[in-house]
């Protein structure tokens, strides 16, 4: 918010919040999608495997991020 001008900070944070609610839907989509398609399998180890590959998923974007926001300020 302080890099913002005074006269906009209002439409930035309206700005940051849409993007922290659409990267919250987005995550949350993708993990439910992540976790019933290997739910889906009907092994003894779906439960867990879903879980894995969730948190796999969740850590990739992670890690996608940090190298993203690494780049920007260069």
């Amino acid at each position: 918010m302080g890099a913002a001008p005074r006269s906009r900070q209002g439409i930035a944070s309206g700005v940051q919040a849409t993007a922290r609610n659409f990267g919250m839907v987005l995550g949350v989509g993708l993990a439910g999608a992540i976790f019933t398609t290997h739910l889906a399998e009907n092994s003894t180890n779906a439960l867990y495997k879903g879980i894995d590959m969730g948190f796999l998923a969740a850590a990739c974007v992670a890690v996608t991020g940090v190298f993203m926001s690494a780049i920007k300020d260069k």
